[in-house]
């Protein structure tokens, strides 16, 4: 059987490595906690700079469309402008020179 000294003393050296370690881990688990929330943060502010992003880009597609739009209006009524023109013009070549 063994020598309760030595079981003593092995206790003791455990609880002693115990109580050594446990600030050590407990300092760990605070930096790992404290940059876990500093990373969630960036996140947040990231997908909040996104969203905003997304949001003036949208709006400028927006302004995009409504332009291209416009000048494609624009556009076809001078093709229809044209188109008539062109319609006058033959028909007045057809007829042939004013007497």
């Amino acid at each position: 059987m063994a020598d309760p000294a030595v079981i003593t003393a092995w206790v003791m050296a455990a609880g002693a490595a115990v109580t050594a370690v446990t600030p050590i881990v407990m300092a760990r688990r605070k930096a790992a906690k404290a940059q876990d929330a500093t990373v969630l943060a960036s996140f947040t502010a990231l997908n909040s700079a996104l969203g905003r992003e997304v949001e003036r880009l949208q709006g400028d597609m927006a302004k995009l469309r409504d332009d291209y739009e416009r000048r494609l209006d624009s556009a076809q009524a001078r093709i229809s402008e044209l188109e008539s023109e062109v319609a006058t013009l033959q028909r007045l070549l057809r007829q042939g020179p004013a007497p």
